[in-house]
Formats: structure tokens, C-alpha cells, sequence
């Protein structure tokens, strides 16, 4: 690759020929996303420039006028680079549906003018990819899809993401401080998940890795119940602890990031969350995360959640993948079995998918309302206590282990649930009567901070839209740390 320090070249501007002109080579150094390209991106369109243009012109020279013209151009356009670790947004210029379609407009007019394996080296120099049937292609809707993306900030951050990789880091930090991985292990062991969360193991996040910086390996999930507890234990024990300064800051780079966690599930559920203050947020855990470890830490998702904020701002809101992630085994249960994928293949798998998306919702289709998930008639000694402090209730009594909250969550007997910051409390049963949804709960004696006593107080009945949240809790010999 050539490196460029000045700008030697006299070639004249012309001498780059008609198949590719001066507008063409200074506005095509482009990563996906947007039009201002890191270092190590405007290097790699260069070179792969020289080369389609050496073989257009079937020049074997090291330096024909052409490619002069190029690194003139390219010198020229250095300045403009935007560096791959860049944090701020405003240096950023993202492509829209013109440029887009201007990109493939050109590459659709330099296709069967090179060899294939020198457009495909043009295509990965542009960013882009030609497919002449593709979406991005279509006359009615090609041109609106650019600006109607939206990053999935689950895959940014959980899925070999933003997450995995600084806990690697974080945990060769804290081990250097004495806090290895078998004490944090420990800790996260003894806690306990609502039934609904419980089969992921936030345990596997503790998994062998290669070095004691490599990235944590575990899936989204096991993430998501691991970031609070961890959360916790740097909070009770580490931050507590006579660690050097370095440390700390590791501790709250972390503690940044599980703030950027907490708002972008918050923003996914509905919640209001200003997306000012989460572009912010992230834009000071970035800043962060690169003072504590160095750009060795920086990947290029980093780069990919500084866009989110924008997204909310655009769109009012933020989607991601969660979902679609956990049914890719139900897509290939019957992909699998296919052989002939000539005759609407697509199609075919959609309805076997649906069919059985929409026999597994039949109990749990959205609703504004709480409601049992497999209401049964209540048994008698239950029917007669409802009877003893609900004398009004009515009509037939029903009950269930589980109960699905308005807010999404479901409440499940033996699940520890909060009303409020200090108010939390076990479930004992749950019941239909009067055409309302109760809970029984007994309650827990809130003592400092996460801490609670969980004995010498009597259950009551409360409606189940009065729970706020399930929460994480760990109890032993009476005591409990909740996490609310």
C-alpha cells in the first residue's frame, strides 16, 4: 500500500480517464454509514483503486499517470479522514438515499468492465455490494431504505459485542487488584433469577478464556443477568476495597457502561429516555473506555453506538433483535428439512414458522390487562380464604402458578417482586376474583440500600398491577440483597 506524506504528483486531473472521474475518486473513500472513512479504510480504497485502475488500463508500470492522480486526490482529501476512534458526532457525515444510489449507480455502470475479482476488490473499496435484483436497487422502494435503518444496539453490545469485550479487559484488571474470577463466581452463584430469566447462566460469563484480557464468551442473555449482580459486587466490594486509581476508573468505565445497558432497555420498552442524554452517555463510556485501556479495547461497534442516539431521536424509539435471535433454532427446524429451495422456499418457511409462532402466543398474545397464563379453577381451601378477606368478590375463582404483567414480565410463585425502591416481598400464590388479577406476598423488611430481612412480617393480598418489577435477589439465614 502506498503511504502518502506529501503531495509530489504533477499528473493532471484528466489523466485519470473517463472510466472514473475526479468526482468519482475523491468521493469514494466511504465506509458504510457514513461518508467519512477511517485511516485504515481510505488506505484500503486507495490500493484497491490502483489496482482496478492498472487493470483497466492494462498497465503494468508502478505508478501510471492515473494512479498519480489518485494519490494527488487522496492527499488532498487526507484531512477530511475522521479517525476510526473519533467520538464526536458531529465530525460524522452519513450517507443519505441520494448518495447511496449514486454509489450504485456507478458501480452498476463499471460492472462487466473488469474482471470479477477487480470489481469485487472496487465493490469493497466503495462499501458496497451490487446486486442488480437487490432491495436497494427496486425503483419504488430502493431509494427510502438507507435512511430508514436503524442499527440493533442488542448486537452492538451483546452478541460478540461492545459488552463481552470490555469485561474481558475489566476482569485482567480486577484480577491484578486481587479480585479474581472464582471470588466473583461466588458471589453471582448464590443469587437467584426470576423464573421467566433463570435459565440463563450468568455463571458461563466466568467461562476459560485465552488470556486474562480475552473477551468474555457467553450469550446475550447470560449477559444480561450477569451485569447487574456484577454491578453489585463492584459496588459492595471493589469500590469499597484500597484499590489504586486505574482501577477505579476501570470500575467506572464498567459502571458506565451498565448505565448505557439500563437506558437502552429502558428506551426498547417504552420507557421515555431523552436521546440527548443517551447519545451523552455513551459518548462518555466510549471516552472512557479508551482512557482505561487504549484503543487495544476500541472494536469497530464502538463506532456503530455512537449512531443510537440519533436512531431515537430519528424514530422515537428503539428496536432490537432479541427476539428474532432466540428463534433461529425454529427457522431451521424446518429449513433443515427442505431440500428443494426452488419453489417459494421463503414462503413455505414463513407459514410452518407463523403457525407455530401463533399456537405459542395463544396464551400470550399483548395486552394492556395483568392475567393468569393458564387460569384453573381455584381449589376449595383457597376459594374459602379468598372468601374470608374478599367477602364482595364474586363469581368464580381462578389461580395459576404464573401471571403475565401488563408491563411484559411475569410473576411466577417463589419470584421475589418489588412495588418500589424499598418495598419488595416473595410470592406466595396468585388468583383471579372479581374480575381482577391478586397477588399474595409476603413482605420483606428493608434495612440499607440492597439489603433486606426476610422474616417476622405477615403476607398480604395486593392487585398484581401494583408490582412494578421481578427482581435478582441472594438470601441466607434471614438476609437477603435484592436488586431492585
Amino acid at each position: 500500500m502506498m503511504a502518502i506524506q506529501e503531495s509530489p504528483f504533477t499528473a493532471s486531473q484528466k489523466d485519470i480517464g473517463s472510466f472514473l472521474t475526479e468526482e468519482d475518486v475523491s468521493c469514494r473513500y466511504m465506509q458504510v454509514g457514513c461518508t467519512n472513512p477511517t485511516e485504515n479504510t481510505s488506505g484500503r480504497a486507495i490500493s484497491f483503486l490502483k489496482e482496478y485502475m492498472q487493470a483497466k488500463s492494462d498497465t503494468k508500470s508502478a505508478m501510471t499517470a492515473a494512479e498519480q492522480a489518485i494519490a494527488m486526490l487522496a492527499w488532498k482529501r487526507r484531512s477530511a479522514f475522521v479517525s476510526s476512534l473519533c467520538t464526536d458526532y458531529s465530525k460524522f457525515r452519513l450517507h443519505t438515499n441520494a448518495t447511496t444510489r449514486q454509489f450504485l449507480a456507478f458501480l452498476d455502470a463499471q460492472q462487466g468492465t473488469a474482471s470479477k475479482a477487480h470489481f469485487e476488490a472496487l465493490e469493497t473499496a466503495l462499501g458496497f455490494n451490487l446486486r442488480v435484483h437487490g432491495l436497494l436497487m427496486d425503483d419504488i422502494i430502493g431509494h427510502k431504505v438507507p435512511e430508514a435503518i436503524m442499527f440493533d444496539f442488542f448486537h452492538i453490545y451483546l452478541v460478540h459485542g461492545i459488552v463481552g469485550n470490555e469485561l474481558g479487559f475489566f476482569f485482567g484488571k480486577l484480577r491484578d487488584a486481587g479480585f479474581r474470577e472464582d471470588r466473583m463466581l461466588a458471589f453471582v452463584s448464590s443469587f437467584r433469577w426470576p423464573k421467566q430469566f433463570a435459565s440463563a447462566d450468568a455463571k458461563r460469563i466466568f467461562g476459560k478464556r485465552e488470556k486474562k484480557t480475552s473477551p468474555v464468551k457467553a450469550e446475550a442473555s447470560e449477559l444480561l443477568n450477569a451485569l447487574p449482580v456484577l454491578r453489585v459486587f463492584v459496588m459492595m466490594f471493589v469500590m469499597k476495597a484500597g484499590i489504586d486509581e486505574s482501577t477505579v476508573q476501570a470500575c467506572m468505565c464498567f459502571l458506565m457502561l451498565c448505565k448505557v445497558i439500563d437506558m437502552l432497555q429502558a428506551a426498547v420498552r417504552g420507557m421515555v429516555v431523552d436521546p440527548a442524554e443517551l447519545h451523552n452517555t455513551i459518548v462518555k463510556h466510549n471516552n472512557c473506555l479508551l482512557d482505561t485501556y487504549g484503543e487495544a479495547a476500541w472494536v469497530p461497534k464502538n463506532h456503530l453506538s455512537l449512531h443510537l442516539g440519533e436512531f431515537l431521536k430519528k424514530f422515537g424509539h428503539l428496536v432490537w433483535c432479541f427476539t428474532h435471535e432466540r428463534k433461529h433454532k425454529l427457522v431451521k427446524r424446518f429449513a433443515n428439512q427442505k431440500l428443494d429451495g426452488s419453489k417459494a422456499f421463503e414462503e413455505s418457511i414463513l407459514k410452518d414458522v407463523l403457525a407455530v409462532q401463533l399456537n405459542m402466543m395463544e396464551g400470550e398474545m399483548p395486552s394492556s390487562k395483568v392475567r393468569l397464563m393458564n387460569p384453573k379453577p381455584a381449589p376449595k381451601k383457597l376459594v374459602d380464604l379468598v372468601g374470608q378477606v374478599m367477602p364482595w368478590a364474586t363469581g368464580p375463582i381462578m389461580h395459576d402458578l404464573r401471571a403475565m404483567h401488563a408491563g411484559g414480565f411475569v410473576c411466577t410463585k417463589g419470584d421475589v417482586v418489588a412495588f418500589d425502591a424499598t418495598s419488595v416481598g416473595l410470592v406466595q400464590f396468585q388468583f383471579q376474583a372479581a374480575g381482577q388479577v391478586w397477588t399474595c406476598v409476603t413482605p420483606w423488611k428493608h434495612v440499607h440500600e440492597h439489603m433486606f430481612e426476610c422474616t417476622g412480617l405477615d403476607p398480604f393480598i395486593t392487585a398484581t398491577d401494583s408490582i412494578k418489577s421481578c427482581c435478582i435477589y441472594s438470601e441466607k439465614d434471614g438476609k437477603a440483597i435484592v436488586l431492585v
